[in-house]
C-alpha cells in the first residue's frame, strides 16, 4: 500500500469549535455536513461521519419525503429541504411527515 494512504475517507478527524460538540449532533461545513461520532470539549479531536445512515432530529413542522435531498441550515442543528444558504448532508431514506421529530439520512447520498 501506497505511503499517501490516509484511511477510508468514511469519516474525518477535525479540531472542535468552542463549545465542544455532542455525540450525534451535526457538524456544519462549508460545502458539506456530517455528524459527531463523540461528544469533546473545545478544541478537543473528535471524528465526523460522512457517510453511513443516520438518525437526525428535524422541524416537526418539515414533511420529508422518502429518498429527499437534505440540508443543514445555518446553525447546523436542523435539517431542511431548504437549498438557499444551507449545506447538503444526504438523503432520506424514508418518509417522515409532520409532526415527527426526526429524520433517517443516508450521509453523502443525493444532492444533485
Amino acid at each position: 500500500m501506497t505511503d499517501q494512504y490516509v484511511g477510508e475517507g468514511n469519516q474525518i478527524t477535525i479540531t472542535a469549535a468552542t463549545g465542544g460538540t455532542t455525540e450525534g449532533g451535526i457538524y456544519r461545513g462549508t460545502s458539506r455536513a456530517g455528524v459527531y461520532l463523540d461528544s469533546v470539549t473545545g478544541g478537543a479531536s473528535v471524528a465526523v461521519a460522512l457517510e453511513g445512515v443516520f438518525t437526525i432530529t428535524k422541524p416537526t413542522a418539515l414533511d420529508v419525503a422518502a429518498f429527499e435531498d437534505l440540508y443543514v441550515v445555518t446553525g447546523g442543528t436542523l435539517v431542511s429541504t431548504v437549498t438557499a444558504a444551507a449545506v447538503p448532508i444526504g438523503m432520506s431514506t424514508a418518509i417522515a411527515a409532520t409532526g415527527i421529530t426526526s429524520v433517517t439520512v443516508k450521509l453523502g447520498s443525493g444532492n444533485k
